[in-house]
């Protein structure tokens, strides 16, 4: 019982940081990067997602967060189904 109520908010945070990363990495392809409001995420997001920067680069772009959105998608995959 206690498990479950714990994976579930575990579960709740890594989905909002999901969407907290995705936002992020959508403004760094615009110039609103430079924003008050991208600097406040990124010192959210960054810790993390600078473990994959320049894991996976093509051309002038680095997917290097799209793989730890992918990783944590995974990670609530998992946890999803041990919760239903």
């Amino acid at each position: 019982m206690i498990l479950q109520l714990l994976l579930t908010i575990i579960y709740n945070f890594l989905n909002v940081y999901m969407f907290i990363m995705f936002v992020y990495i959508l403004l760094s392809w615009t110039p609103l990067i430079t924003s008050k409001f991208a600097r406040i995420l990124g010192t959210v997001v960054d810790p993390y997602l600078n473990i994959f920067r320049g894991k996976l680069i093509v051309g002038m772009m680095d997917f290097g967060g799209t793989i730890g959105i992918l990783l944590l998608y995974v990670v609530t995959l998992l946890m999803r189904t041990y919760l239903m």
